[in-house]
Parts: structure tokens; sequence; C-alpha cells
């Protein structure tokens, strides 16, 4: 996925693959969870840890074309940092480096005398 700037409600809507008429209003909790791709309450849950915007009219929940937006792009990006994070742990995680030596100690000498290694 390309990183992209969400800018207007259009480039939103055809990010989504969906009619741009949708966001009309802003969407109420089940229409954006069904957006974004996840579950009402896990929505709600984010909603209310602050991790996206909405506005409450008393019950009604509305998240604006703009918060859907942020809140992807803010996805993204915590998601191109966990990659990178990730890519760069892999480089560390070796079991051995090619250049490093197994350590060898006085009862490993012993047994490859014996065996007339050395």
């Amino acid at each position: 996925m390309e990183k992209t700037e969400i800018e207007t409600v259009e480039e939103l809507a055809d990010w989504l693959g969906v009619d741009k008429e949708l966001f009309a209003g802003g969407l109420d909790l089940p229409s954006a969870s069904r957006v974004l791709g996840i579950g009402i309450s896990t929505l709600r849950n984010r909603a209310l840890k602050g991790e996206i915007r909405v506005q409450r009219d008393g019950c009604r929940w509305i998240f604006s074309w703009q918060d859907i937006a942020e809140y992807i792009e803010q996805r993204y990006q915590n998601a191109e940092a966990e990659a990178q994070k990730a890519n760069e742990d892999s480089v560390h995680t070796c079991n051995r480096p090619y250049n490093k030596k197994a350590p060898v100690n006085d009862e490993i000498l012993d047994k490859a005398e014996e065996f007339g290694l050395i």
C-alpha cells in the first residue's frame, strides 16, 4: 500500500472504494465500523481511548470523513513504523554471526586431543 495523505472526501471515498455520499453528515458507529473493517465495540473502545475522534450528539456517535481519514493515516504510519522496527530487529537476532567463533573450553580441547583431531 502506498502512503497517501487524504485531503478531500472524494479521495477518501475513492481510496476506500465507497460512494462519497456515504460521508454526508458523518457516519454513525455501525457505518464507520463497516467502512473501517473493524467491529463496533472495537471502534467504540478506540474512540473512548482517543485513538479516533468522534462527536457525540446525545446517544449518537458521529465520525466525520476527516476523522476517518486521520485514523487511517495514523494506523498506516504505526504499521509502517512497526514493520521497520521488526525488520531492524530481525537483522540483530541471528543465532550467531558468521565471523564469531564458538567458545572453546578445556573439556572440548581434551576430547579433540583424545580423538586425534589436534
